[in-house]
């Protein structure tokens, strides 16, 4: 009876690098965004998400979705949504 390392076989390597088991086509196919925007409509809604949960500011929810300027981050929110992330506050 052969014992294999937890998580080897399809999808891995033996030197633990993984490997997919199956080439992926790329983000922009699937998705018909760049990568760029598809990274950024999944920080907003998960910025919307918090700012509607009430218990942050529209500084501490740009800074933790990956935004190192508020400003920067109200700019995009509001392209994206139509109106400034301070309206999504429950305060």
């Amino acid at each position: 009876m052969e014992l294999r390392r937890p998580g080897a076989g399809r999808g891995t390597r033996t030197d633990g690098r993984y490997e997919p088991a199956e080439p992926r086509p790329p983000l922009p196919k699937v998705t018909g965004r760049s990568t760029r925007q598809f990274q950024r409509t999944i920080r907003l809604q998960e910025a919307r998400r918090l700012l509607v949960s009430g218990s942050h500011t529209v500084t501490s929810v740009a800074h933790a979705v990956g935004y190192a300027s508020a400003s920067h981050f109200s700019r995009d929110y509001t392209d994206a949504y139509g109106e400034a992330p301070g309206r999504n506050t429950r305060h």
